[in-house]
């Protein structure tokens, strides 16, 4: 093989590990304590927060320190680690969300 084909299959290598390591953080957070999980199991927040809204995909409650007038979480039913866990297969998803979010603070 030439020296590129080498460097290309570390590059691979490197990229399929980091994937793996992605994917054991993500099931740590399913397993763990993850409270939006917990909210989305139970349908109801452990301080009492109202849910303003819930549908199959998502699901919007009051922020428990609301730092402004219209202050909410719209939180995914699918656990998502963090945000670098997004990719494209998210994209309807968090156009929904965006939806969700934008009815929420108009009150409807």
């Amino acid at each position: 093989q030439t020296g590129g084909g080498i460097e290309e299959d570390r590059r691979g290598e490197a990229a399929e590990a980091a994937e793996a390591e992605m994917e054991d953080e993500r099931e740590a957070d399913r397993e763990g304590d993850c409270v939006f999980c917990e909210i989305v199991r139970t349908g109801r927040t452990h301080d009492g927060s109202e849910i303003l809204h819930e549908d199959e995909k998502c699901i919007a409650i009051q922020d428990l320190h609301p730092a402004a007038l219209h202050h909410f979480l719209v939180i995914p039913k699918e656990h998502i680690a963090t945000t670098n866990s997004l990719d494209q297969r998210h994209r309807n998803l968090v156009v929904h969300m965006y939806d969700v979010g934008k009815k929420t603070n108009e009150g409807d």
